[in-house]
């Protein structure tokens, strides 16, 4: 567990879980992933994020990029 971002880490995923959104975080790097029409909320909840880190962490830099991948599973 990361102490500084775990604030961070219960709000997106209390936002994710309602909308079947997964949600991980390797160090700064933050990944939602997506299933069927969700992209919206995704992009809804970055800017929820940008809001979060301004107010909580010193208005630290957000920057989106997008990747499409289907059909690839790990477990």
């Amino acid at each position: 567990m990361n102490v500084v971002l775990h604030r961070l880490d219960v709000f997106v995923m209390s936002m994710c879980e309602k909308r079947r959104i997964f949600y991980g975080r390797y160090a700064g790097d933050l990944t939602l992933g997506i299933t069927g029409d969700n992209e919206n909320a995704s992009w809804a909840i970055i800017q929820r994020i940008k809001g979060f880190m301004n107010d909580h962490l010193g208005g630290r830099r957000v920057r989106e990029k997008s990747y499409e991948k289907a059909g690839l599973f790990w477990e």
